[in-house]
């Protein structure tokens, strides 16, 4: 993967049509996360579940998930400025243009997709009562007054499929408000065509994390910034986002 210095000039794409003034500043969300220390990966030896713990809030940019830290995000939030007179806000969730799987659980509206705020422990996987609203080269409108729920998602690796969730909170009305989207965390299961449960971090997560978040990650941050710092971001228009 090719990391070097990516351009702060923002490059128009027809994937961000319509989306206007956005900013997407890397350096800005990797400070954040590192000088508050909110970065560590919970990856248990013998666990399935690999859990990522971030906490970040934008109110307008890109804010990319990279479920499985390859360098490659998966999905993104996307909080920006709609219409003509840019009074009206809408956070909305993309995957990755490459990935056929990328999908979120929700419903279709029309020709609109909305993804669902699911609660804790909701089954993310197939056969569930929810539908998964396809992302490629699309996207799902996120709803507002959300406090800490869950995206049901849907990726693949290696050409198979895997389900993961990120927990996020909403606020704002979008129009005398500005809107906010928050991230506290993401997770995805390591077993292809497994089951998750929103929220799920793994048998062993609590012990890992309260390790990871003393000692490593306050001093080695760069797996969590490969998921949400300037890596991440360069690896995102990389790909076309």
């Amino acid at each position: 993967m090719n990391t070097r210095s990516t351009s702060r000039s923002q490059q128009s794409h027809p994937a961000f049509s319509g989306e206007r003034r956005v900013r997407l500043d890397g350096r800005l969300i990797a400070y954040t996360l590192g000088a508050a220390g909110v970065v560590a990966i919970t990856q248990p030896a013998n666990a399935s579940i690999v859990y990522t713990k971030v906490d970040v809030t934008i109110s307008n940019g890109i804010l990319p998930i990279d479920l499985n830290q390859d360098g490659k995000p998966d999905f993104a939030l996307h909080n920006y400025f709609v219409g003509t007179s840019s009074s009206v806000q809408a956070i909305t969730i993309k995957g990755n243009p490459g990935d056929s799987q990328a999908a979120v659980i929700g419903h279709k509206d029309g020709i609109f997709q909305y993804a669902s705020a699911i609660p804790s422990n909701y089954s993310i996987g197939s056969g569930i009562s929810k539908s998964f609203q396809n992302l490629k080269g699309s996207r799902a409108y996120i709803g507002k007054g959300i406090t800490n729920r869950f995206l049901g998602l849907r990726f693949s690796i290696n050409g198979q499929v895997h389900y993961g969730w990120a927990r996020i909170s909403t606020r704002g009305n979008g129009t005398t408000k500005l809107r906010t989207i928050r991230l506290t965390g993401f997770a995805y299961e390591t077993n292809p065509n497994t089951t998750i449960l929103a929220g799920d971090r793994g048998p062993s997560a609590s012990a890992k994390q309260a390790s990871l978040l003393g000692s490593t990650a306050a001093t080695t941050p760069s797996l969590g910034l490969l998921s949400l710092g300037a890596v991440g971001l360069g690896a995102w228009r990389k790909e076309g986002y």
